[in-house]
């Protein structure tokens, strides 16, 4: 897990540059990610709104497994929180390798996508959190990525059941 967080810190720059040229793309009076702090209030805000974006990605992200969990299971997901890390889970399901492919990378494409689709119609102000709640999101999903990777190297039928803190993958 530690490997883990480590390496979404590693990934901040990779994805900070991607959004920011995608920022660019989007909205071509984008000239940067730039805020006033004009004293006590105003960086009480900023880190308060900060922290609303971090944990709503993080809500929003774990909730949008579960959407996918429960999309090809009809059962309702476990939500738990461990140790560096907040999971959505089935556990008493084993998903073939494809559905589970499709259940971690569903928030990352989703929720980039729709952060990206919203742009257009952001005040510049909302630059700043749309931007944060993105990398968030992206950085977050290194566990994600990981497990795919993972995944990736087993057989097709591989069938995978995922706890929550643990994932089991039977071939």
């Amino acid at each position: 897990m530690v490997a883990l967080n480590l390496a979404g810190l590693l990934l901040l720059l990779p994805f900070g540059w991607l959004f920011f040229r995608l920022f660019a793309a989007i909205r071509p009076d984008f000239t940067g990610l730039g805020f006033t702090i004009t004293g006590l209030g105003s960086l009480l805000l900023l880190l308060g709104l900060t922290l609303l974006a971090i944990f709503g990605v993080i809500l929003l992200h774990e909730l949008v497994h579960g959407v996918f969990i429960w999309w090809f299971t009809g059962s309702r997901p476990r939500f738990g929180v461990g140790a560096g890390y907040a999971y959505a889970a089935a556990p008493d399901w084993y998903f073939p390798r494809w559905q589970h492919l499709i259940i971690a990378i569903a928030p990352l494409l989703l929720i980039s996508g729709a952060g990206l689709a919203l742009l257009p119609f952001l005040p510049a102000s909302a630059f700043i959190y749309l931007f944060v709640a993105l990398m968030m999101n992206a950085v977050g999903s290194v566990g994600d990525l990981a497990m795919m990777g993972w995944l990736l190297l087993k057989p097709p039928y591989a069938l995978v059941r995922d706890t929550g803190p643990a994932i089991y993958i039977y071939h």
